[in-house]
């Protein structure tokens, strides 16, 4: 009943009178939920977002702050009891609590809860497809934005190229709400290409992409004013802006002049301010926020990897290997095969034919560090494979250039010979040697 009573005040404007029936509630669903935990703690868990959202809206930061934390901890149990069913919720609750700890100015504990958020969108992504795209570009949307504020450019980019990618999924029926996102989205890509770097955009085609961009928020914005003019004016205007100034970029200056002349037609000034939306008061380590970011890149080019390997897999792969175990840590076997499936798509994609080849012999090396680790935990078929892998990848170095690395693949075989032979699988072993000595001929005689 308070839960339905708020529900009703907030939505006729009248929050100070919400509030303490969203309180109550909660203290309802507190002792409901210590009698019979499985039938109301889901209950208690929206009632505190509840909480966290009444507590905002009024500017009692400190109350949303402990609402907000308190509903990541209930759902977190929830999820990790049924994580089919409340794992969305749990991403929801961590992106509301990553909200109100930014406004509160602890900005380290906001990325921490937003990366968590995304990491779960982005499994929930891939396990059912068509569920989760909106909810995950608009997390990406606002990620990208504060990554530009901390100077992240490249994965600031990444980001809003992702979100753009994932936006435009939702967007069939031509619904203005939809559409909103992706219009955002598409102008602050533009406007990342338009002013990224001199370092970045060696080599890209950066002019056609922010034009392509920036020429599609136009004309979903165009569409979008026409059904509400006096809201969405602004938004027209500044992604006529953004469009000009991609014109100029490529030229096309008398377009871009047009484009301006429309924006001025559509343009009302600024909006009037809203309140402070982030108070930045909390002092934090230097060292720490650099990681927490280097997490959340980390997070952006994980998926956007997946997407466009050829674009974004160069700039995973540091991020991966900066992960990896060091100075004597147990081996982490599945970061070892993600490096290696991104050095394999690489390898493929790269439009470099000399960059292809180094990723190549990257990818062999990996496989081979893998084969040791696995070998070393007895687990000698699983070794077997992998440095079967890493003689398939010198296989192709060695078709690519035999005088280079044909030794190399020589080596290889021997190796894998030894393994073979010790794991009992002797007829696969002499094969191995058989196909070394093949390859040893050029260079030293029929040996070995």
């Amino acid at each position: 009943m308070h839960t339905a009573l708020a529900f009703a005040l907030t939505g006729s404007g009248r929050l100070l009178e919400a509030h303490p029936a969203t309180v109550r509630a909660v203290e309802l669903y507190e002792d409901v939920a210590t009698r019979d935990p499985a039938a109301h703690t889901a209950g208690l868990a929206t009632a505190l977002d509840n909480l966290c959202a009444a507590s905002n809206h009024l500017d009692r930061l400190r109350e949303a702050v402990e609402a907000g934390g308190r509903a990541v901890d209930v759902r977190r149990r929830l999820a990790s009891a049924d994580p089919g069913t409340h794992r969305a919720p749990l991403a929801t609750a961590l992106t509301n609590y990553a909200a109100v700890l930014r406004q509160s100015g602890r900005d380290i504990e906001a990325l921490r809860a937003h990366t968590e958020s995304i990491e779960l969108v982005t499994r929930l992504v891939e396990e059912r497809p068509g569920a989760y795209e909106q909810t995950l570009g608009l997390q990406f949307l606002g990620l990208g934005v504060t990554l530009l504020a901390a100077l992240r450019e490249p994965a600031a980019l990444a980001a809003t190229h992702a979100a753009v990618l994932l936006l435009e999924r939702g967007t069939g029926s031509g619904s203005p709400v939809r559409e909103g996102p992706l219009s955002t989205a598409l102008t602050n890509l533009a406007r990342l290409l338009l002013t990224q770097s001199q370092g970045l955009r060696a080599g890209t085609d950066w002019r056609e992409r922010a034009l392509e961009a920036s020429a599609r928020a136009v004309e979903i914005n165009r569409r979008r004013v026409k059904a509400n003019p006096f809201a969405l004016a602004e938004d027209f205007a500044q992604s006529l802006r953004i469009h000009a100034e991609a014109l100029t970029a490529a030229g096309r200056a008398a377009a871009a002049r047009t484009a301006l002349d429309e924006a001025d037609l559509h343009s009302f000034g600024t909006r009037p301010a809203s309140r402070p939306a982030h108070v930045p008061d909390v002092p934090y380590d230097p060292h720490e926020a650099s990681d927490v970011m280097d997490a959340v890149e980390l997070s952006v080019f994980r998926y956007t990897a997946r997407v466009d390997v050829a674009r974004y897999g160069n700039h995973l792969l540091p991020r991966l290997y900066r992960a990896l175990p060091r100075g004597g840590e147990p081996a982490d076997i599945p970061l070892l095969e993600e490096v290696a499936a991104v050095q394999r798509g690489l390898a493929l994609h790269d439009p470099d034919p000399s960059s292809r080849a180094g990723h190549t012999f990257l990818l062999a090396s990996t496989l081979l560090s893998i084969s040791d680790e696995l070998w070393r935990a007895g687990r000698r078929p699983e070794a077997l494979e992998a440095m079967e892998r890493a003689v398939e990848a010198h296989r192709r170095l060695a078709s690519m250039n035999p005088g280079r690395y044909r030794k190399g693949l020589v080596g290889m075989l021997r190796m894998l010979a030894v393994r073979q032979k010790t794991a009992g699988r002797h007829r696969d072993a002499r094969a191995s040697r058989r196909e070394a000595r093949r390859h040893r001929w050029p260079f030293g005689g029929n040996a070995g």
